[in-house]
């Protein structure tokens, strides 16, 4: 006798574990989350025409453009500026070897510049941001060149780079 209650027992203490055991095995471990994160990088983009005629020059005042041309910025800081520079410290030349260089420099107005001329002979700022990040803020610019009997006949040409830089 006391052998079969040792078995009842036995037996009872298996079935108590088993059914826990078969109602868990329904039921999910666990739960997992992933944190995804990205940085959105400064991105200043900055357009402008590919190129501007003066036509020809007068020594008797200086020539503008007839019409100021459009810069147009677009950024993902709304904290910028945007920077004009000129080649050869704003001196227009030719394409001679060696090239010849017109007496004055190139001059800049418009932007934040106003309606004052501005030389070229070092970098300057034509505007800082007025737009909100996604927005497009534009400049529109006119230049202005100079010249004297001092200045030998000829076709000049300049580069001007406009930068947009994060402030």
């Amino acid at each position: 006798m006391k052998r079969i209650l040792v078995t009842a027992t036995v037996l009872a203490v298996v079935a108590a574990f088993a059914a826990p055991i078969a109602v868990y095995a329904g039921v999910p471990t666990g739960t997992g989350a992933t944190d995804i994160s990205g940085t959105v990088p400064v991105v200043i983009e900055v357009d402008a025409p590919a190129s501007a005629a003066l036509g020809t020059l007068s020594v008797s005042a200086p020539v503008s453009l007839g019409s100021p041309i459009t810069v147009t910025v677009k950024s993902t800081d709304p904290k910028w500026t945007l920077g004009a520079s000129a080649d050869d410290a704003g001196l227009m030349y030719t394409s001679d070897v060696p090239a010849l260089k017109l007496a004055n420099a190139l001059k800049i107005q418009g932007g934040d510049l106003g309606t004052a001329w501005t030389s070229l002979s070092a970098p300057v700022t034509v505007k800082t941001a007025t737009a909100s990040v996604g927005q497009t803020d534009i400049a529109d610019v006119n230049f202005q060149q100079s010249i004297g009997y001092g200045d030998t006949a000829g076709k000049y040409t300049i580069n001007v780079t406009f930068t947009g830089t994060p402030n």
